[in-house]
């Protein structure tokens, strides 16, 4: 890290804010977004250059019923860095597309991504960020974090033990659930088994 100093400190005059239409998307849907530049007093900023990014990281879904369920690709939990599990608050993810423009009439840019995530294993944890130029030219930056899901149900497993001996019985719960975490019963799943050694 490199400290620095700063000399003077002047508030924008601008206020920044990215909204989606949902917070959670499948596999096929298209995101729709705004980007708005308002004055703090409330009038719109217009024709104003934008300048967005959308980045993406592995999601796992946890399940608030009972967190013992895993979701999706085992490989992809474990191999999950630390602070992925410290919410929107710590993000690091690649750079899947970004663009510009320039706010309307009434302060808004709007986007919209088909979400196309099936190159990955897991579901995906994106962000979309912009940064808005005053007439000062001073930038100020807003972000939104939405969720893109493999499916719009999914099944999670939980065994009874992690570990036990050749030849022994194991057992395996079972669960399917939609991206709101409310039980779908009666759901056709099916099962792989792959063995590994260490």
């Amino acid at each position: 890290s490199q400290p620095f100093q700063v000399e003077e400190y002047r508030k924008p005059e601008v206020s920044v804010s990215v909204t989606t239409s949902k917070s959670d998307y499948v596999q096929g849907d298209t995101m729709s977004a705004t980007i708005n530049a308002s004055y703090y007093f409330g009038a719109p900023v217009s024709n104003r250059p934008v300048n967005w990014v959308i980045k993406t990281q592995d999601y796992s879904f946890s399940w608030s019923n009972n967190w013992r369920y895993t979701f999706g690709s085992p490989d992809g939990y474990w191999s999950m860095p630390w602070w992925d599990y410290g919410g929107d608050y710590y993000y690091s993810g690649n750079v899947i597309t970004s663009g510009k423009g320039t706010t309307d009439i009434d302060g808004n840019l709007k986007i919209s991504l088909p979400l196309n995530i099936s190159k990955y294993d897991a579901s995906q944890k994106m962000v979309l960020e912009a940064v808005v130029n005053d007439l000062s030219n001073q930038s100020i930056a807003a972000s939104n974090v939405f969720t893109v899901h493999k499916a719009e149900i999914m099944t999670g497993l939980s065994p009874d033990k992690y570990g036990g001996n050749a030849g022994e019985e194991q057992s395996v719960s079972l669960v399917t659930v939609d991206i709101s975490g409310k039980e779908i019963p009666k759901s056709s799943v099916n099962l792989s088994f792959i063995r590994r050694q260490w």
